[in-house]
């Protein structure tokens, strides 16, 4: 990276400001141009720089600016390659002097500042040559008129022109000084001391995580990732770790002991601690790929899919029936293609004023309280680690069950209100159609998803409550038809959520119809249907994947599958599961080599 820092023209300690500079740099930049003079001669060296050199990353510094290991840490390593700006919140001491939006730079004199500046700027390629084509005779008008430095021009004509993106200066203090005396007393007293080493720890963690991660396990884990951080230790071999160890959790549940439970829930929060750290590690050491982060979101879908699986066996070798972990699997799956859906679909309002202008750093008590009320990942793994403990496999379902179930017709309930937005090209990938379907839909009238969501809630609370086979067969065949309407523009994202539902609706049907000994081949399809649309999901989240997705077996071809075996003989179902494992095997392989593929 090549760096260009900028000097104040009535100083003249310019050969101890370059010292400085290349003492704090070094570790981060090959190249360093301190340049001197007017603020006219400034700018016009740095446009002759650019033009005589083929810079691919820049690092811009204010003539006021004072960058530390620490600051430029966070300002390099992270995944957001884009044009951007270390800014740092509000204390007491600081003046506000910067605007920021959805983690963007805003431009306007009238807005409420709420942020302060670093004078630290990284620009992209693109936006590099975009200044090259900037007239100095623009420069010239500027500081002629308002005294602006080279700095400030260059940071104003990018968030004008393109985009800033913000990367949050975290706890770390943010100041400029004009001297060299107070740049030298700023780094000493927050560099040589050692406080950096603990404020990068704590710049790791998420800034605002669920209530269980906070309290029980971002503690420990900062230390674990700064102490990995520090030998030849990957985030993709923690992530591979984390997934053993939960397998190794959910054997523990599945041998129904206390002593194994009590071993499987700790193995529960090192797995999930290893979860935490593998992110952590990431932005500790710089270290992004879409292979790291594919890898990571599947398998937090997958893990605590077969933890469910670990505490039915559980529950069942104590005399429980399937029916509880095939509820909390079918709960779990929905969720996710909730959250997929709606995230893929909703049009990107502009938050409010009064939200906008809160300060970096600021978490809301209403954004706090629905967190809990939803019973996020983090939170849902402490839970299971506290119920295993204290009671057993079938009540830890249980609760997992009731608490999931509010939380997913809670959020549900919620987003239908508000609406996703419109059809997007992934629409029809995610509901995982097969030609029927797609028959049906572009001839069927559009109904409206809120109608569609209540007659499904409907249907499962009674296939609950219901044990008449043909009352079953009907309510099986009302849903398998509601999921095949097209739905109105606003209601669109729900489209995967109910073929999911038709699905499912149809599996747990079959569990209720069949002799008990049969159960396990239904819990066997149901996990293997559920890990099928999490690596859809995981396809359409990351770039060049959905095009290699595959939708032969659809889910209206798994569910006619399922009833005609229901009819002639219900072992015949695993071939479902079979040809599942036959679609993810080739889903897997398509995808592991587009991740591969330059962007």
């Amino acid at each position: 990276m090549t760096a260009i820092a900028f000097t104040n023209p009535d100083d003249d300690q310019y050969f101890e400001t370059e010292e400085l500079l290349r003492k704090i740099l070094t570790p981060f930049s090959k190249e360093l141009h301190v340049l001197r003079g007017s603020s006219e001669e400034q700018f016009k060296s740095f446009i002759d720089l650019l033009e005589e050199h083929k810079i691919n990353d820049l690092m811009l510094i204010s003539h006021d600016a004072i960058p530390t290991p620490g600051t430029l840490k966070l300002l390099t390593n992270t995944s957001d390659k884009s044009t951007r700006t270390l800014v740092g919140r509000l204390t007491r001491e600081s003046t506000p002097d910067i605007y920021v939006s959805r983690n963007f730079v805003e431009n306007g004199e009238s807005l409420e500042m709420n942020g302060v500046r670093s004078g630290m700027l990284i620009v992209s390629k693109e936006d590099i040559e975009q200044l090259k084509a900037t007239p100095i005779s623009f420069f010239k008008d500027r500081s002629g008129k308002s005294g602006v430095s080279p700095f400030d021009f260059i940071f104003h004509t990018l968030v004008q022109e393109s985009a800033v993106s913000i990367v949050d200066g975290r706890d770390f203090v943010i100041s400029r000084y004009l001297t060299i005396k107070d740049k030298r007393e700023h780094f000493k007293s927050h560099v040589i001391n050692g406080d950096e080493e603990a404020l990068l720890r704590k710049a790791a963690v998420k800034d605002w995580d669920n209530l269980w991660t906070s309290i029980a396990v971002s503690p420990w884990t900062q230390y674990v990732a700064f102490w990995f951080s520090k030998r030849s230790i990957t985030p993709n071999q923690v992530t591979i770790g984390s997934f053993a160890l939960t397998l190794f959790a959910a054997t523990a549940f599945a041998l129904n002991d206390f002593w194994l439970n009590v071993a499987g829930a700790i193995l529960v929060q090192l797995s999930f601690g290893a979860d935490c750290i593998d992110g952590q590690l990431a932005r500790m050491i710089g270290k992004f790929s879409r292979l790291g982060a594919w890898l990571d979101w599947m398998s937090d879908r997958i893990k605590e899919l077969l933890l469910v699986v670990g505490l039915g066996i559980g529950s069942v070798s104590g005399g429980n029936s399937w029916d509880m972990s095939f509820a909390v699997l079918m709960i779990f799956v929905l969720r996710s293609t909730v959250n997929e859906s709606f995230e893929m679909h909703r049009s990107h309002s502009v938050p409010n004023d009064s939200v906008q202008s809160q300060p970096l750093g600021f978490i809301g008590l209403e954004r706090k309280v629905k967190n809990f009320i939803t019973l996020p990942y983090g939170n849902r793994m402490g839970l299971i680690s506290i119920c295993i403990i204290v009671s057993d496999a079938d009540m830890t379902l249980r609760i997992l069950f009731l608490w999931s179930a509010f939380a997913a017709t809670y959020q549900l309930l919620g987003r239908t209100l508000r609406g996703g937005g419109a059809k997007i090209v992934n629409t029809g990938i995610l509901r995982d159609d097969g030609p029927i379907t797609k028959w049906l839909l572009d001839r069927l009238p559009k109904v409206y998803g809120e109608l569609s969501v209540f007659a499904f809630i409907s249907i499962f609370l009674l296939l609950w409550l219901l044990t008449n086979k043909w009352i079953l067969a009907f309510l099986v065949v009302i849903g398998l038809c509601i999921a095949s309407f097209p739905l109105v523009s606003r209601s669109i994202w729900l489209g995967p959520v109910f073929t999911c539902a038709a699905e499912f609706a149809v599996f747990w049907s079959a569990l209720l119809v069949t002799d008990e000994k049969y159960h396990w081949i239904f819990i066997s399809v149901l996990l293997l249907s559920g890990i099928s649309r999490v690596m859809i999901s995981s396809g359409l989240r990351f770039q060049r994947l959905s095009a290699h997705h595959s939708q032969r077996f659809s889910w209206e071809e798994r569910s006619a599958l399922m009833l005609v075996t229901l009819l002639v003989w219900p072992p015949l179902s695993l071939s479902i599961g079979l040809l599942l494992l036959i679609k993810m095997k080739k889903s897997l392989r398509h995808q592991i080599k587009a991740l591969h593929l330059p962007q």
